[in-house]
């Protein structure tokens, strides 16, 4: 019996998120999955300093990882 659990891969971005408090649009840090998209915790909103936790992400904008260059042998 495999009793494994898989988590998928988060890719971390940079994206604009909805603070409900101030009910602006501010930049925040975005774990993207396929589906899934929220915001890394602990953020707080740059204008009322409220959490950013709940916040709800309407853009993303750097979603790829970085291309791995990797050493060709010789």
């Amino acid at each position: 019996m495999n009793d494994r659990v898989i988590k998928p891969a988060y890719i971390a971005a940079t994206g604009r998120v909805h603070c409900f408090l101030c009910s602006h649009l501010v930049p925040a840090n975005v774990l993207v999955n396929r589906r899934d998209q929220f915001t890394t915790p602990g953020q707080s909103c740059p204008r009322c300093h409220s959490s950013l936790d709940s916040a709800a992400v309407l853009s993303v904008d750097n979603a790829r990882p970085a291309p791995i260059a990797f050493p060709r042998a010789a």
